[in-house]
């Protein structure tokens, strides 16, 4: 978007005409749920999100999340960090993904391709990596800390999200964006992206740097499976 990040408002009018087309692609209509605090990051993504809703006209609505409506769904949905973005998909149900942090950076469009992901119902796994997600039968937590200017981390926090689209009932996607949400967290950027993937609760795998889908899908079989410990150069716990 030009530079543009979601913790800078306005968006510029360049951004908004390239914004307006690009949500053209929203199929069906979703909703956007913002969890916020008091600090600036929070007021400045709440205007741009609120931007984003009346550049994509009906097909997205924006809800600002406080009082006691805020209350009750971070206790449903287990939201412990704000800022904490949230989607409602076509069919009524919060989508199995989650953005911790203020989506700046490369994570702005990240957040647009997520919108247009679940907006149209479908994702970019090839069938084998479909296969695989759909049988699993453990809950999986894909968690990938992210940096605002890593162009790498968007490539694998899709990967992820489209596995937990894949398996909502079993999987589930959460980036982080580090320099926000961990303190000390800015001297480590260079150490993104980094995968996390939980079984049941537990640490299994990880992995730092970019990955194919394969690659994830294959960590994502030996963390349930208990398989190899190193296994093609993929950390397990």
């Amino acid at each position: 978007m030009g530079g543009q990040t979601a913790g800078q408002n306005p968006l510029s009018p360049r951004d908004q005409r390239m914004l307006r087309d690009i949500l053209r692609v929203l199929v069906r209509p979703v909703e956007l749920w913002a969890f916020l605090d008091d600090e600036e990051n929070s007021a400045d993504l709440a205007a741009v999100l609120l931007q984003l809703d009346r550049l994509a006209r009906d097909r997205l609505t924006v809800h600002i999340a406080d009082g006691e409506t805020a209350s009750g769904l971070l206790l449903a949905l287990g939201i412990g960090k704000k800022p904490t973005l949230r989607i409602v998909g076509p069919g009524g149900e919060f989508a199995p993904v989650e953005i911790v942090g203020a989506p700046r950076g490369y994570q702005f469009g990240a957040l647009i391709h997520l919108l247009a992901a679940i907006s149209g119902g479908r994702t970019g796994l090839p069938y084998a990596a479909r296969r695989m997600a759909k049988n699993v039968k453990h809950d999986i937590l894909l968690e990938v800390g992210v940096a605002p200017t890593c162009p790498h981390s968007p490539q694998v926090v899709r990967i992820a999200q489209d596995f937990a689209l894949t398996n909502p009932a079993r999987i589930f996607a959460r980036s982080v964006d580090l320099v926000q949400m961990t303190a000390g967290a800015g001297a480590l950027t260079d150490a993104v992206p980094v995968l996390t993937v939980y079984v049941d609760g537990k640490v299994m795998a990880s992995h730092v740097g970019t990955l194919s889908v394969e690659r994830m899908s294959r960590l994502i079989q030996y963390s349930f499976k208990g398989g190899s410990r190193h296994a093609g150069g993929l950390q397990h716990h």
